[in-house]
């Protein structure tokens, strides 16, 4: 059962469309950082968009959940390489497949649109990443990550803490992929995709897995909506890794 645990107050950062949230590792070893992607752009106009960082505060035992927690955010002002885009799905990159491959930190983003419009910036489902410095220092751009995903509507991604999975979700499906050995990339190209569980939901936006890899969650947008709670048993983590292995060998 989950609860209202805490409240925080972000300083240094400003809300022009905040879509999604996610928790992965930064620059300090060891620790655990906040991320928040003020990205969505219904009308394809920004010249850029935000992402911030903070690092993930501990919670003091007792403390009322309504007192807010001050943390201070790193802004980091980020480009898309062709125009402006609709994003409300982000994650970062972490686990034994991301050491391996260096890309521990890097922040992954998948755009939403239609699945129809030859324009990319209108039909979405593009992926870009990026390598944010240990320090905000001037303008980044994304970098195409040549994948896509032919589906409509894409509002939320997460990848698990043990990095083994990928979720994206759009307005009506919860979508899994396997993550062995290869890059974030890789693994969403082979078409490994796994249908999973989801609820029906008035404007399902957000999905997060648990801290320990085993369930995942799923929300609308609204006001007071359930929250979902999904388990991921051991034997589904086995059959997925499975897949990934028959398909890379």
């Amino acid at each position: 059962h989950g609860k209202h645990v805490a409240r925080l107050y972000v300083h240094g950062s400003s809300a022009n469309d905040w879509e999604d949230i996610a928790v992965g590792p930064g620059p300090q070893e060891g620790a655990s950082y906040i991320y928040i992607a003020d990205t969505g752009d219904n009308y394809r106009s920004r010249g850029s968009v935000q992402i911030y960082r903070v690092m993930e505060p501990q919670v003091p035992e007792g403390r009322d959940r309504n007192d807010d927690i001050h943390v201070s955010a790193e802004k980091f002002d980020i480009r898309y390489p062709d125009g402006s885009h609709d994003c409300e799905a982000m994650f970062v990159d972490q686990g034994a497949a991301a050491m391996a491959a260096g890309t521990v930190g890097r922040v992954y983003i998948i755009t939403k649109g239609d699945n129809r419009n030859s324009d990319p910036r209108w039909g979405g489902g593009d992926l870009f990443y990026v390598d944010l410095p240990n320090y905000p220092a001037g303008d980044l751009t994304f970098q195409p990550a040549n994948a896509h995903l032919p589906y409509e509507w894409i509002t939320g991604a997460d990848i698990s803490p043990d990095g083994h999975l990928i979720a994206v979700r759009s307005y009506g499906e919860v979508l899994m992929w396997p993550r062995n050995a290869l890059s974030v990339e890789e693994s969403l190209k082979n078409n490994n995709v796994c249908y999973v569980n989801k609820k029906g939901e008035q404007q399902g936006e957000a999905i997060a897995f648990g801290a320990n890899s085993d369930h995942y969650i799923t929300v609308s947008e609204g006001r007071y909506p359930p929250v979902w709670y999904f388990a991921l048993p051991e034997s589904f983590h086995n059959s997925m890794l499975n897949m990934a292995l028959t398909k890379t060998e």
